[in-house]
């Protein structure tokens, strides 16, 4: 199983929540088990959970770095010695039951932070571009890629931001990936783009 591929990835906790979908057993184990095959039958094939979760996109053509998940004031994070966390996104995972996890993680409201990547050091100490809110996505049709298949997964961040200099602007970001069946990696499509209301 390769490492789970978000950027400044948590340990994963999974306290789950009561998913609707899942059979009513006489006992239902709702901490998930991620090898397909010791999944019991009256386990449930989707699971729904709240965790921390950002990520970070860098484009090297406009030379920007979008971040979707960090405190609102990014010195502020823990690890800079702050107070504040991550982020709290919604987390779905479906296909438990079956041979390949597909994942949906969605954060809505979530910070967004844009920095100049050339003169970027670290979210403690680098002054943002741009900051401001809107939502992150990352998808994925194999979460823990079992192979053997098409694997697509992928990141997406846009929403308003303010920029240091004034004004504001509209934060697009993408970042897209995918495995063939024989294993070869590629990038899809990378871009960090601001561009003016």
């Amino acid at each position: 199983m390769r490492p789970f591929r978000l950027v400044f990835l948590p340990l994963l906790a999974l306290a789950c929540s009561g998913d609707t979908t899942a059979p009513r057993a006489r006992s239902v184990d709702l901490h998930p088990s991620f090898a397909v095959a010791s999944s019991a039958p009256e386990s449930p094939n989707v699971i729904r959970f709240r965790d921390q979760f950002a990520v970070g996109i860098m484009d090297l053509t406009t030379d920007l770095l979008a971040i979707g998940g960090l405190p609102a004031d990014p010195k502020q994070l823990t690890d800079c010695g702050g107070a504040e966390m991550l982020q709290f996104a919604d987390w779905h995972f479906a296909g438990v039951l079956q041979s390949a996890i597909k994942a949906l993680v969605k954060l809505d409201p979530a910070n967004l932070v844009v920095y100049r990547l050339s003169t970027f050091e670290n979210i403690c100490v680098s002054t943002p571009l741009a900051q401001g809110v809107g939502r992150v996505m990352y998808t994925d049709s194999d979460a823990f890629y079992t192979g053997g298949r098409n694997d697509a997964w992928g990141f997406r961040m846009e929403g308003t931001v303010t920029l240091a200099s004034g004004g504001t602007a509209h934060l697009l970001a993408h970042n897209r990936f995918q495995i063939m069946p024989d294993g070869t990696f590629r990038r899809i499509f990378r871009q960090v783009k601001l561009s003016g209301q």
